[in-house]
């Protein structure tokens, strides 16, 4: 139901949240290059209007390597656990809009200069704030009529 959905949604921006927040104080170099590496393909794909499943992937990866720079293993398996049943919505939200692609990119890049400058509140907020809209926007704003 909707109702799930947006449910665990909201669980896994809290845990996606606290994965920013400790990113920002743990990543290692190579943690940074990898992302800033998903994000410029991502970028590149989104301005060539090119195949969806290949910018989702690479947004797959950002976020996965952001749970993977905190070196936690419960909060990584539990993230992970809980984003597995959010990929319906992740369907829904990376269908072939490119204008709403570029914009989640954009907050992509805002997390990871945040998390680059080691600021962990902001990396956490714009974390939690850029899951969230995505579902509202899945689930609601995509069924009302323009």
């Amino acid at each position: 139901s909707k109702e799930n959905l947006m449910q665990y949604s909201l669980i896994r921006s809290v845990m996606d949240g606290l994965a920013a927040y400790l990113a920002a104080l743990l990543a290692k170099e190579e943690d940074i290059l990898y992302m800033q590496d998903e994000l410029r393909r991502s970028r590149e794909l989104i301005m060539a209007q090119g195949d969806s499943k290949e910018i989702s992937r690479h947004n797959y990866n950002f976020h996965v390597r952001i749970r993977e720079a905190t070196r936690n293993n419960f909060l990584i398996n539990l993230t992970s656990t809980v984003a597995s049943m959010d990929n319906s919505i992740r369907q829904v939200v990376n269908k072939t809009d490119f204008e709403e692609l570029m914009m989640r990119q954009e907050e992509h890049e805002q997390i990871l200069q945040m998390i680059q400058e080691g600021r962990s509140d902001e990396a956490e907020q714009l974390m939690v704030n850029h899951i969230r809209k995505a579902t509202k926007k899945a689930l609601y704003e995509d069924k009302k009529e323009k």
